[in-house]
C-alpha cells in the first residue's frame, strides 16, 4: 500500500478499521460474484462456439468428453510375486518398495528371485 493508504489508516480507530474491514468484505463479496457471472457467460460463449452445452464443455475439461480416458488407470501388472502367499497381488516395481520385499533382500536374498517369470 502507499504511504498515503498508510497515513488514512492510522487515523482510523479500531470500530472505524473493524466497519472499514465488513465493508470491503463486501465489496470483495460483490466483485467476486460479478467476476463469476462474467467467466459463466464467458464459458457459455465458448461451449456454444464449439457446438457443446455448458455441462458437455465442463464434462470435456474434467476429462470426461470424447477422446479421454473414461475412470481410474488399470494397475500395473506384477512384477514381482510375494514369496510366501500365491494370492498377494504381488509388486510392479512402481511407486514405494513393499515391506515384503525389503525383509526378503534383508534375508539377503535378491529382489531378482521374485521375479514374474
Amino acid at each position: 500500500m502507499s504511504m498515503f493508504t498508510d497515513e488514512l489508516l492510522n487515523q482510523l480507530d479500531l470500530d472505524q478499521l473493524y466497519e472499514l474491514k465488513t465493508r470491503i468484505e463486501q465489496k470483495i463479496a460483490e466483485k467476486r460474484k460479478e467476476a463469476a457471472e462474467a467467466l459463466r457467460r464467458e464459458i457459455e460463449r465458448k461451449a456454444t462456439i464449439l457446438g457443446m452445452s455448458v455441462e458437455e464443455f465442463l464434462a470435456f475439461m474434467q476429462g470426461e468428453g470424447k477422446g479421454h480416458r473414461k475412470g481410474k488407470k488399470e494397475p500395473a501388472p506384477a512384477v514381482y510375486r510375494h514369496p510366501t502367499n500365491p494370492n498377494h497381488p504381488g509388486w510392479s516395481g512402481r511407486g514405494r518398495v513393499p515391506a515384503w520385499i525389503v525383509e526378503w533382500e534383508n534375508q539377503g536374498r535378491s529382489r531378482d528371485e521374485l521375479r514374474v517369470r
